[in-house]
């Protein structure tokens, strides 16, 4: 569920999922109107809470004209557990330069092939409130899967994917790991199935 507007009744809408249910305001005031539920939306309740490690620390960066290395190398250097990435469009990074004209890009680039190889965990979600990263579409993509950056195919939202990130350092901070939770669906941040 995400929020679209700040102050809005409705302001809250099901993400890549249809809602639970709807109310209905009639003469006799509003009602809950449950939808049936698929078995595949079903999840086992937790038996106990999940703790979450308060030391893991995660740096979260947005995929802009103003992404740049040395920011990046900043947290890396002060020892940051995990990089979040929220990257445009299908979960794109500034990490190309065709033109030989963003040599920033290429630094970006490089920093995260020798973080990534080094055992850091860098994750990318997409920006948009809908729809999947796709890192197989476009080179960018590809390249950044081959680094090793983790999250093509995941539809977990970006207020979503930072918990869910924490969640996963908590429990064990190896990155394969980290890689392995990412595809699973714990909580529906990543349903099996777009619905909407």
């Amino acid at each position: 569920c995400r929020k679209y507007h700040s102050s809005r009744r409705d302001a809250f809408k099901s993400i890549n999922q249809d809602p639970i249910a709807h109310v209905e305001f009639g003469t006799e005031g509003p009602r809950i109107v449950m939808e049936e539920l698929d078995p595949q939306d079903a999840r086992p309740e937790a038996i106990s809470p999940a703790m979450f490690d308060d030391s893991v620390r995660i740096a979260q960066f947005v995929s802009d004209g103003h992404l740049h290395s040395d920011i990046v190398n900043s947290a890396i250097e002060l020892g940051y557990d995990a990089l979040l990435f929220h990257g445009t469009g299908l979960g794109h990074l500034p990490i190309s330069d065709p033109q030989e004209d963003s040599p920033e890009n290429t630094k970006l680039r490089l920093l995260l092939e020798d973080y990534c190889e080094d055992g850091g965990i860098a994750v990318v979600v997409a920006q948009t409130v809908h729809g999947p990263v796709h890192l197989d579409v476009y080179s960018k993509g590809r390249v950044q899967q081959s680094i090793g950056m983790i999250g093509n195919g995941s539809l977990c939202p970006p207020g979503s994917a930072l918990v869910k990130l924490h969640f996963l350092l908590s429990s064990d901070r190896s990155p394969q790991s980290v890689s392995d939770g990412w595809d699973k669906d714990l909580l529906g941040e990543n349903p099996p199935i777009v619905r909407n």
